[in-house]
């Protein structure tokens, strides 16, 4: 298993709370912005580890973009991935209604986060 450096997630937007999934001190951190009711945080297992990289490999997350932006929309989903691991260089992508294509990546790239994370991230890709 290679090493994960970085690890920080967060979605949400105007009218929303933020979720947030952070890598820190060997544990993963499921939490929500303005509702400090559930803060959780899991260990994952190398497997699952192992399993997350490698559909982060398959999604082709390293190469994408450093911004996507809709400036057409004001308010909307505003996303944030801060990546690293042993091996691979530090990414760091932003998005404010828009996301990587084809349509249907970034989905799966939250269904993979859900999975690591143990949790469900709320996201529904919009066309705008």
């Amino acid at each position: 298993m290679k090493k994960t450096e970085v690890l920080n997630f967060s979605i949400g937007g105007f009218s929303e709370d933020y979720e947030k999934i952070i890598w820190q001190n060997d544990k993963l951190y499921h939490f929500f912005e303005r509702s400090f009711l559930k803060e959780d945080y899991i260990i994952p297992s190398a497997k699952e580890w192992d399993e997350f990289w490698d559909e982060i490999d398959k999604l082709k997350v390293w190469s994408w973009d450093k911004h996507y932006n809709n400036d057409d929309v004001l308010d909307g989903t505003q996303w944030e991935l801060t990546i690293k691991r042993t091996g691979r260089k530090h990414r760091r992508i932003f998005g404010s209604n828009a996301y990587p294509k084809p349509k249907g990546t970034f989905k799966s790239f939250i269904i993979a986060l859900s999975k690591l994370s143990k949790s469900e991230i709320e996201f529904e890709e919009e066309d705008f």
